[in-house]
């Protein structure tokens, strides 16, 4: 299991240690703030904040068509495990997806979150065109499809601090 910490989570967790008056609050501070690693690929990576219930799944890269489609089945495996409303889809480093996993994703993955009453998205803009251009189709066409809120960000810092206040 790995931890990480944002710099908005760092700076949350400084702050609640101030204002905990023992020593034992200050550890369950700190330990509300980490995030545990459930699932990495050399695709993506899939990160459960702990203290928040919010899953983020970050992409790397060109992703043939079996391994995005298993990497999603585990996400969404995890998500329901865990009972999360709340997905950060961190795209930074996705490059073009298929017709095909764009209509799948949008179809099938997220009529599934959508009838579990996920709702909540933070979509991390891709650094690559292409990438930016296939997760703004998917983003565009959920919206019409389904009830549900999403923003985009180009951080994850951002993308976290919106998404625990919805």
């Amino acid at each position: 299991m790995k931890s990480y910490f944002t710099k908005y989570q760092v700076q949350q967790k400084i702050h609640l240690q101030k204002e905990a008056s023992t020593p034992k609050e200050a550890k369950i501070h700190d330990i509300a703030s980490a995030k545990k690693e459930l699932f990495e690929s050399k695709f993506a990576n899939l990160i459960f904040h702990l203290s928040d219930s919010v899953m983020e799944i970050n992409w790397k890269g060109f992703i043939d068509h079996d391994s995005y489609r298993n990497i999603l089945h585990e996400t969404f495996s995890a998500i329901i495990e865990r009972n999360i409303k709340k997905v950060i889809f961190n795209a930074t480093d996705l490059e073009a997806l298929t017709d095909e996993n764009r209509e799948w994703t949008c179809e099938h993955w997220f009529s599934k979150a959508n009838d579990k009453d996920i709702k909540t998205f933070a979509f991390i803009m891709p650094k690559d065109i292409f990438g930016e251009v296939s997760l703004k189709m998917i983003s565009e066409k959920i919206a019409t499809l389904y009830n549900i809120k999403s923003k985009y960000f180009d951080n994850t810092d951002d993308a976290l601090r919106w998404i625990v206040r919805q």
